[in-house]
């Protein structure tokens, strides 16, 4: 089996491969610090939309932000975000209480003694399929 440059110079070639090997890790960042953002976003939100009996009353009291499980502001507040580079070829996003818990988030969050939560469940499952997507696309782009 041969090959031969036809219209086409190798060299080219070698120094756009090289390119792109010097872009992917930088677009692959990017992609996510993105979706990690979201995520953070996300959380909050399916945390805010995560009503009580408690909170619906509290609320209509005219106290704390939201029916959700956002009375003081504590548990939204401590959702954060980071991304960092963990090895040569690796590189790792987090999102969610990374500060630390206080443990009544673990009770609003699995529902000891009031309705689960499940925040950084479903926002892990919504966002997955963003980050898929998204790295998908720059492969094919």
């Amino acid at each position: 089996m041969s090959v031969k440059w036809k219209g086409a110079d190798p060299d080219d070639l070698i120094r756009r491969l090289e390119q792109r090997k010097r872009e992917i890790p930088i677009e692959v960042a990017a992609v996510v610090r993105e979706t990690v953002q979201e995520a953070q976003q996300i959380q909050r939100g399916y945390l805010d939309r995560a009503t009580t009996p408690y909170g619906e009353f509290r609320f209509s009291r005219g106290r704390g932000r939201s029916a959700g499980r956002n009375d003081t502001g504590t548990m939204m507040d401590a959702i954060n975000w980071e991304v960092e580079k963990t090895g040569r070829y690796r590189i790792t996003g987090r999102w969610g209480w990374l500060s630390g818990i206080l443990d009544y988030f673990i009770y609003q969050e699995k529902g000891i003694g009031v309705p689960e939560a499940h925040s950084l469940l479903d926002s892990y499952v919504e966002v997955s399929q963003k980050f898929q997507a998204r790295m998908r696309g720059l492969f094919r782009g």
